[in-house]
């Protein structure tokens, strides 16, 4: 187990990677990479390298943490992962770091959910997970723990504009694969797949954009057969980048 260390080494080797990996250069840069504070960063120069801060470079910078922490084996981790026996897995990493004050949150791969086949237009892939404070999960979704099935998904395009804004993030709960009531879904008819508002009508369902440019169509009972819910849609989290 890799235990709190007090040497200014193990931080010395953190610039080194941080630099040669990363580009980084500065403290500041450091813990912006690693999600925390600049007096966090600065406080290792003094105290040695947290647990947690030694797991979060291997998973953010790539560097092996426990190079980081003994000087030992390689600094890569891809290069050392088959020769260091307390190297961690990227699903080790993630009980240890949902262990302390965060949770991580990973894509919704709706070709995995729907199967080969399917066309995966809404559903870009430039964001693979986000960890959010324990705090916040709390506030969000109302426990402190991790949900099963809670999955992220980045959104591609205007249709459903203004309730889920193109780019940004939406949490999705992949345990829903029926229909439960009106609500935003994510499901794939006959190969193609669509995000869009359900709401059950006599005899049918309705699938309608919250863009009203977008004509809503009709699922019929016979198409049903043909349509499987992939995930239901309960939160989103605008992302906005600027140029400044």
């Amino acid at each position: 187990m890799l235990e709190n260390v007090s040497m200014e080494n193990s931080t010395a080797r953190l610039y080194q990677a941080a630099k040669k990996l990363k580009g980084l250069i500065n403290p500041s840069q450091i813990a912006r990479a690693l999600n925390t504070s600049p007096q966090t960063v600065k406080n290792w120069e003094s105290r040695g390298m947290s647990k947690e801060g030694l797991l979060k470079a291997q998973h953010v910078i790539g560097v092996s943490a426990h190079w980081l922490e003994t000087g030992e084996g390689n600094m890569v981790i891809n290069s050392a992962i088959s020769e260091l026996d307390c190297s961690y897995t990227d699903y080790e990493y993630k009980e240890e770091f949902q262990a302390q004050d965060f949770i991580i949150i990973d894509q919704f791969d709706i070709q995995v959910s729907c199967g080969p086949g399917v066309n995966n237009a809404n559903y870009p892939d430039f964001i693979r997970s986000i960890s959010i404070p324990k705090d916040e999960f709390l506030e969000w979704f109302g426990r402190s723990k991790a949900i099963p099935g809670i999955q992220l998904v980045t959104i591609k395009g205007d249709s459903m504009e203004p309730t889920l804004p193109n780019r940004s993030i939406a949490f999705v709960d992949s345990n829903i694969n029926k229909f439960q009531g009106d609500g935003i879904y994510a499901f794939v008819l006959d190969g193609e797949a669509y995000i869009k508002r359900l709401q059950k009508v006599p005899g049918k369902i309705i699938a309608i954009s919250d863009n009203p440019i977008y004509q809503p169509f009709y699922i019929t009972s016979e198409m049903e057969e043909r349509m499987h819910i992939a995930a239901k849609f309960i939160r989103v989290l605008p992302f906005n980048m600027r140029e400044l």
